[in-house]
């Protein structure tokens, strides 16, 4: 009679450099299997032509308004010479407490900076003034905080000048020898100007102001 041996099949022991070649083999077929999968999300993310931290979902990131879903940003310019503008809001008290000056094309944009301005200052927060985004661009600009009631900022004209635009602010600063709030302000000036993807420069000038 004849045993069959069942014992477990003995391996012949893989050298390193078989060890190392088995490993790069299953490596390779593995980012082979999930490869696929990647491409497809990052043609779709490319293809939508949209920034969901900035844009509504369903809405064209260039100019935050509308419905359309064409990936190339379509292009606004102000022809040369002055441009009209209307002034938004301007005043003396914000929650803004650095300086900094702000290009707003999108409806999304505009209800973060304006929360930031005026929902730490005000309770209840007041109502975000309403900007048709795709008429309109609105011009921020923001003094920082003051220890007291010596400045106040705002715009003074607006140029269009090929693919620029200059949006000039005048800085009304008051002198030692005036009587000024002593408390604590945060100036700012908010405009609205025709839609426009142009660059925007801000250039600011001094005006001293005397008391005596």
């Amino acid at each position: 009679m004849k045993f069959i041996n069942r014992s477990p099949l003995r391996l012949k022991k893989l050298s390193p450099l078989h060890r190392q070649s088995l490993t790069w083999i299953v490596l390779f077929m593995t980012v082979i299997a999930i490869l696929p999968g990647y491409g497809v999300t990052s043609r779709s993310n490319l293809d939508n032509g949209a920034d969901a931290s900035v844009s509504p979902a369903g809405q064209d990131s260039h100019t935050g308004s509308g419905t359309t879903t064409d990936s190339v940003p379509q292009s606004y310019s102000i022809p040369n010479g002055p441009v009209a503008y209307e002034t938004i809001d301007s005043g003396s008290l914000s929650g803004y407490l650095q300086p900094g000056y702000f290009v707003i094309n999108n409806q999304t944009r505009w209800s973060d900076i304006w929360s930031q301005a005026f929902c730490k200052t005000f309770i209840p927060c007041p109502s975000t003034p309403k900007v048709d985004f795709t008429q309109q661009t609105v011009l921020v600009a923001f003094l920082g905080q003051r220890s007291n009631g010596c400045c106040q900022i705002a715009f003074t004209g607006v140029e269009s000048n090929d693919s620029e635009i200059a949006a000039r602010l005048v800085i009304h600063v008051m002198s030692s020898n005036c009587i000024t709030v002593q408390a604590e302000t945060a100036p700012y000036s908010i405009i609205e100007i025709p839609k426009t993807t142009q660059s925007v420069t801000f250039e600011s000038s001094i005006n001293q102001i005397s008391c005596y």
